[in-house]
């Protein structure tokens, strides 16, 4: 199965450093090298490449995620054909999470306060110097026993056993642990970010209070700032505390007006269509026909007149010009050499011009 990548997200990629770039690290760096050179060209400037597998579009998935958070960096046309790619072939998947160290008491200690050091929650014991302590103190796993419901398991053994201890179980202290682990991971750990795409809309809001006062679609900042100085809420708000807040917002803060607002936007511009050929009037119609009747006339009388010359013609116009000139010169000065008269006054060699006697 082929794949169709978008014109200027393609022409980017053919840009990229697949060799020895930073994205030369990825897993799927080679593959995708591999597939460019043996891309060919589809409709317009798309390029349409071979299947290599899903982890060839996860990395042309991460060079779109890339080109839309910094799309200040990128041309409106590669911001429109990564964002057409992201809705075609998805986000680039989260990486395989790895498989995680079974809790213990050296992972976590720091989950509770130290009494020892008395350093808090998530840092390490230290010394009475203030430099970091080579094994956590016994207080600190102590409490963290405490708190895992470890001690509260050996003291009911103690008790059942008629006051005697008998080791350790292992088993059960470790079942202990993970469940306290759960509980800390449940409740410090916050909700997975919704990944989001950075949109075209801003919103301007009051520096002291925090609300918002209007919302401005702007590329750019520098786009933004003069469409939101023109709306007289958000004057006000300038003249009140001498400037505003701004933030770009997120698509999925937009409401279905300002989506549908900023895909028509987003759009490539229509040509404008060619303005027709006005006819002409009668008058110009009129002269153009008078024009050309006189045109054919003349051609009707003297068509030699109009017709290119020929090698031949033009010898034999050249000969013609010598002759004509010969026979008016005849009889006068121009037609001989001064200087071979017998009564010049300044004989000349006849290799020399006649100029040459009134130099």
């Amino acid at each position: 199965m082929d794949v169709t990548i978008p014109g200027a997200l393609a022409d980017h990629l053919s840009r990229a450093d697949l060799t020895t770039g930073p994205a030369a690290k990825h897993p799927a760096a080679a593959d995708l090298r591999i597939a460019l050179d043996n891309a060919r060209r589809g409709r317009g400037r798309t390029l349409v490449i071979p299947a290599h597998g899903t982890r060839v579009l996860h990395l042309i998935s991460a060079f779109a995620e890339a080109i839309l958070e910094n799309r200040k960096l990128h041309t409106p046309s590669e911001v429109r054909a990564s964002r057409l790619w992201i809705q075609r072939a998805g986000h680039t998947p989260e990486p395989a999470p790895q498989a995680a160290e079974r809790p213990h008491r050296g992972n976590l200690a720091d989950t509770v306060a130290c009494p020892a050091c008395r350093v808090g929650v998530g840092a390490p014991c230290i010394t009475r110097a203030g430099k970091p302590a080579r094994e956590i103190h016994n207080q600190r796993i102590e409490t963290l026993e405490t708190a895992a419901g470890v001690t509260q398991f050996r003291a009911e053994q103690k008790r059942a056993n008629g006051g005697l201890s008998y080791g350790i179980n292992h088993a059960v202290e470790s079942e202990l642990f993970a469940a306290y682990a759960a509980r800390v991971n449940a409740r410090v750990q916050a909700p997975a970010a919704i990944r989001d795409e950075p949109s075209n809309w801003w919103t301007i809001t009051d520096p002291a209070s925090g609300e918002e006062v209007a919302r401005v679609y702007g590329e750019t900042y520098q786009d933004m700032t003069p469409r939101a100085e023109a709306l007289p809420e958000v004057r006000a708000v300038i003249r009140k505390h001498r400037g505003f807040s701004r933030r770009r917002l997120l698509m999925s803060e937009l409401t279905p007006a300002q989506v549908e607002e900023q895909r028509a936007q987003e759009q490539a511009p229509t040509p404008e269509p060619t303005p027709a050929v006005e006819s002409e009037n009668a008058q110009h119609a009129a002269f153009r026909a008078r024009a050309a009747k006189r045109l054919r006339d003349a051609l009707a009388g003297s068509p030699a007149a109009f017709e290119p010359e020929t090698v031949e013609d033009v010898e034999a116009r050249r000969a013609a010009e010598l002759v004509t000139e010969a026979e008016a010169d005849a009889g006068t000065w121009r037609g001989q050499w001064i200087g071979e008269h017998p009564d010049a006054m300044f004989p000349a060699r006849p290799d020399r011009e006649q100029g040459s006697l009134f130099a």
